[in-house]
């Protein structure tokens, strides 16, 4: 098998611009990964880095605290629900690329957000794949979120998910 390490840096300036504009360039893209070329000439990681995710958590804490502090503003509550929407996207990216990179699952199996999950509960990554399915479903709300009931359940509903996040993170720094 050939083994090659080499270390890539990736330029945050390319990060979307919803991302440097709430502080998250450095998350969008890790700025190094080490990669490990295979026989097959497709790069695999060698290293999982959980840092994004790490990072995306703290700065959801963050939101948290600060609708706590002034409950009333909504662009508070809504910042809460956009930190929660790329908390999730890192979420899932992370644990497709555990599956495929650690734990060697067929690409066949991890078509969807669902098999991502169901898998990863298999190896003992999430807890509960009914109660990601609701994460999941409740980040793909925030793109139709037009009132404030639907926002509320939305900022609810990322509470339980930094819980839960915060369990995988750790499973998966094991993992790592």
């Amino acid at each position: 098998m050939l083994a090659l390490q080499v270390r890539v840096s990736r330029d945050v300036n390319y990060a979307p611009r919803t991302f440097r504009s709430l502080g998250f360039a450095e998350l969008y893209t890790p700025k190094q990964a080490f990669i490990r070329m295979g026989e097959s000439g497709r790069e695999t990681m060698t290293r999982l880095s959980v840092d994004a995710l790490e990072k995306a958590l703290v700065r959801l804490e963050e939101g948290f605290a600060e609708a706590a502090c002034y409950p009333q503003l909504l662009t508070v509550r809504d910042g809460v629900i956009q930190r929660f929407e790329i908390a999730m996207d890192l979420s899932w990216k992370l644990l497709q690329r555990a599956l495929k990179d650690i734990y060697q699952v067929d690409e066949g199996a991890v078509l969807s957000k669902r098999d991502i999950f169901r898998q990863a509960a298999k190896h003992r990554l999430l807890e509960d794949t009914e109660t990601w399915f609701g994460h999941y479903e409740a980040r793909n709300q925030t793109s139709h979120i037009y009132d404030s009931e639907e926002a509320a359940r939305v900022f609810e509903r990322a509470r339980a998910f930094l819980a839960d996040a915060k369990i995988t993170l750790e499973r998966l720094r094991n993992a790592a």
